[in-house]
């Protein structure tokens, strides 16, 4: 809770004014033709909530337990930027999450692991402060299935501080006997309080369904998430180190024998996470921030993919 209050807290403070500001001061908008950096990093965390199930031919409540996660997150990313011409840059990434659980549910203990992985490709035209473009990603979440994504996403940039919006959707194209699709949308706001000091503070929003082919059991749900982060980077290394916590609020609803069983439930969740970047092409944050500074916001598989907990890679 306390992480949770200094990080938040500071982020939107410091961020809010220096966005009001700065963003009509142009600044140089490829640091780098080559740009990119590896993550790797380790966060704990806690969701909690509660499900009830109704049988809707007999109009009765037939069950109801509360349950709870604790998670032990891992992983890392590589992203690598490339200027084509002077105003366009392609990006790669690669990502992979893992997550170890412990489901508290109904006085029952179950232990699982689940994983992400990802792989992805953004086109983005740059001005002097402003950046445009799309991306497509592939990648599979816990099962075999297989997701590709398709979103839209922007950027702009003042003197001290940057802003960027991401919106898209998900759809699986291959695995389970089941369909699943998305949409969402994520935006991040960042302050740098010297070029190797950064602090930010993400907000994002996703709407899923699934449905078994045969119409048998189907499901949807709503989440918000919500987090903060401090990054720094100390002179003269090509290494830098962050901490963060991300949060989130989920609702889904579940159908099944064809309509004659329902439940829904509630939940919230916590996580704190420390990690550590290698950087190449870019001597500070603040330019790495301007060349390589979009990442895969969706829910199934990307930034945000480790059930209602999400890594802010």
């Amino acid at each position: 809770m306390l992480l949770k209050t200094l990080l938040t807290t500071t982020a939107v403070a410091l961020a809010a004014p220096a966005l009001a500001a700065d963003f009509s001061e142009p600044t140089t908008f490829l640091a780098s033709p080559v740009s990119g950096y590896l993550e790797a990093y380790f966060g704990i965390g806690q969701s909690s909530g509660s499900s009830v199930s109704t049988g809707l031919v007999a109009l009765d409540v037939v069950g109801g337990n509360d349950f709870r996660y604790t998670n032990t997150m891992f992983g890392g990313s590589g992203r690598l930027a490339y200027a084509l011409a002077p105003n366009f840059s392609v990006q790669a990434d690669g990502w992979f999450d893992s997550d170890l659980a412990q489901n508290y549910f109904g006085g029952d203990v179950l232990t699982y692991s689940s994983a992400s992985t990802g792989l992805g490709l953004h086109g983005t035209w740059r001005g002097m402060n402003t950046a445009f473009g799309g991306l497509i990603s592939i990648g599979q979440n816990g099962a075999p299935a297989r997701y590709a994504n398709l979103a839209a996403e922007g950027a702009w940039y003042g003197a001290t501080s940057s802003f960027t919006v991401q919106g898209g959707y998900t759809v699986k194209f291959a695995g389970a006997p089941f369909s699943e699709s998305g949409y969402y949308g994520h935006a991040v706001a960042t302050f740098f309080q010297n070029p190797n000091l950064a602090l930010s503070g993400d907000v994002g929003v996703t709407n899923q369904s699934a449905a078994e082919n045969d119409g048998y059991a189907s499901s949807s749900g709503n989440a918000v998430q919500w987090g903060a982060r401090v990054d720094y980077k100390p002179e003269q290394v090509p290494f830098s180190f962050f901490v963060a916590y991300q949060g989130s609020s989920t609702s889904a609803s579940f159908n099944s024998d064809y309509g004659s069983n329902s439940s829904t439930s509630t939940g919230t969740s916590h996580a704190a996470f420390i990690g550590a970047r290698y950087l190449f092409g870019s001597d500070t944050l603040q330019n790495l921030d301007r060349t390589v500074g979009f990442k895969d916001h969706n829910a199934l598989f990307g930034a945000n993919a480790l059930g209602s907990i999400a890594p802010y890679d």
